[in-house]
């Protein structure tokens, strides 16, 4: 099963990331980071809320998430507040996200943008996930997410993010870790395997 082709129209495009500031830097001190570049950002929709549980995918823009290539994959994560925008004196305003910022050794958010690429940012909200998987029979793989706990850590987009990087594991360019041990145990209890491997 293809997770991000089957429910890739429900995401919404939520942020493009166009480039990074020739200039302008920034500090987050109390995290370590200084004279971080600026990357210009364009925000399509309101930021995520406390409380709300979300998963989002990063990819190139004018890529498309129903068919998404081997180098179109860039990052999967999942949040219930908007931790992406930090810095000092910026007031949320700026787009920080650590862990694509480190990607994956020299493959990475700055030297993507530096290549003159551009990235957007999509994302799908937990509640429009348990919908589509209470009711399509095609999304039966993920069905367990429906009893999965859900609490501030382990939520509905966390187990989204995991079953993905369970079934694509290092395919993701700037995710450098896996499923977590936790999330293979469930997933292998489940149907998810069974109706996968006989996929194969």
């Amino acid at each position: 099963m293809e997770i991000i082709k089957e429910i890739g129209q429900s995401f919404e495009h939520y942020l493009t990331l166009e480039a990074v500031d020739p200039i302008a830097t920034y500090n987050y001190a109390c995290r370590g980071f200084f004279d971080l570049p600026v990357v210009r950002t364009i925000c399509h929709q309101p930021k995520c809320k406390l409380g709300e549980s979300w998963t989002y995918v990063a990819i190139p823009k004018g890529a498309t998430l129903s068919r998404l290539s081997a180098t179109d994959r860039l990052y999967v994560g999942a949040q219930t507040t908007d931790r992406m925008f930090r810095g000092d004196g910026k007031l949320g305003q700026n787009f920080h996200h650590a862990q694509m910022r480190k990607g994956n050794g020299n493959d990475n958010l700055v030297a993507f943008l530096r290549q003159g690429n551009s990235v957007e940012i999509h994302r799908l909200a937990g509640d429009r996930l348990l919908k589509r998987l209470a009711q399509e029979p095609n999304l039966a793989p993920l069905s367990w997410i429906l009893n999965a706990p859900n609490s501030r850590l382990q939520h509905t987009g966390f187990w989204l993010e995991q079953a993905i990087l369970h079934r694509e594991p290092r395919e993701w360019r700037w995710n450098t870790a896996g499923a977590v041990a936790d999330v293979q145990n469930r997933i292998s209890k489940s149907r998810y395997l069974e109706v996968d491997s006989a996929r194969a």
